[in-house]
């Protein structure tokens, strides 16, 4: 199946661990759901994890999955604390969000920056906070409540939204449809956009960047020794092209954090943004 987005799925894959009381709601909307993903056509798996350790080993199995071909889209319905992280509600043990994201950047990067994830826990969109421009991306797009998610909530919206997004490819308007405001969106080319926005406004430009070339200055001095004048402006020259953004500093971030993805913009798409976030400093 190819989302718009450029998401490939192949699968659907759903972790739980519901706590007693949860069986029957959870039990129901599996059924649902299973029942929308074989009239489709699209492979269903479940993953019931009673302990933090089949958890892993759940993720562990994925991610070898992964690399031999599955696209999945991942769902992962839980309690989750905003302290603790996620819930296994079977030994009483959780998760953390650094964990969490962790486990999901070895399946993105498996997948070659491929990996969707639809967390319905309570505050899940804290996995977020893991995300640097300096390690792979845990996910290629996350959907998760910042806040918390009702029961009568997931039970209306959870299957409707499966059996829209099969029937019409569109996982972004189906999200606006059915998940939006409750559930936020991550999607990591726009996270690195904003990411590489802030590095420049920190590092290479303003009172940031005169800090980075007076520091680096300093060094390559005790260094190099420049013995005339025009030794010294040839170093402060060769420092300013050194930190000056290019399209060189976008394509090295964008190997790592899109983890085999093709970025869609270029250093001058970022700069317009670094240039708006100037003039609203003023």
């Amino acid at each position: 199946m190819e989302i718009p987005s450029g998401l490939t799925m192949n699968s659907l894959i759903w972790l739980t661990s519901p706590r007693p009381d949860d069986e029957g709601w959870t039990a129901r909307i599996i059924e649902d759901v299973e029942t929308t993903c074989r009239a489709n056509g699209v492979p269903f798996q479940v993953y019931t994890v009673p302990s933090r350790a089949l958890l892993e080993d759940a993720f562990d199995k994925i991610a070898d999955a992964a690399r031999r071909g599955c696209r999945p889209l991942l769902h992962i319905d839980m309690h989750g604390s905003i302290e603790h992280g996620l819930e296994i509600a079977g030994s009483k043990e959780f998760m953390s969000w650094p964990a969490l994201a962790g486990k999901l950047r070895g399946i993105n990067m498996a997948t070659g920056n491929n990996t969707c994830v639809i967390a319905a826990s309570c505050f899940a969109f804290n996995a977020i906070k893991q995300v640097s421009i300096t390690q792979a991306s845990p996910f290629f797009m996350l959907v998760a409540p910042e806040d918390k998610a009702t029961v009568g909530f997931l039970e209306a919206k959870t299957a409707a939204f499966y059996a829209e997004l099969f029937s019409t490819q569109d996982i972004m308007q189906t999200i606006a449809n059915h998940l939006t405001p409750t559930m936020k969106t991550f999607h990591c080319e726009r996270m690195f956009m904003i990411g590489l926005t802030r590095y420049i406004l920190r590092y290479c430009v303003g009172k940031g960047g005169a800090e980075r070339k007076e520091n680096l200055l300093t060094d390559s001095v005790a260094v190099a020794k420049p013995q005339t004048q025009g030794d010294m402006r040839a170093l402060r020259k060769s420092i300013k092209n050194a930190i000056k953004p290019d399209q060189a500093l976008v394509d090295k971030f964008a190997a790592v954090f899109l983890a085999g993805k093709r970025c869609g913009f270029t250093i001058d798409d970022v700069m317009k943004q670094v240039e708006a976030a100037q003039a609203l400093n003023k």
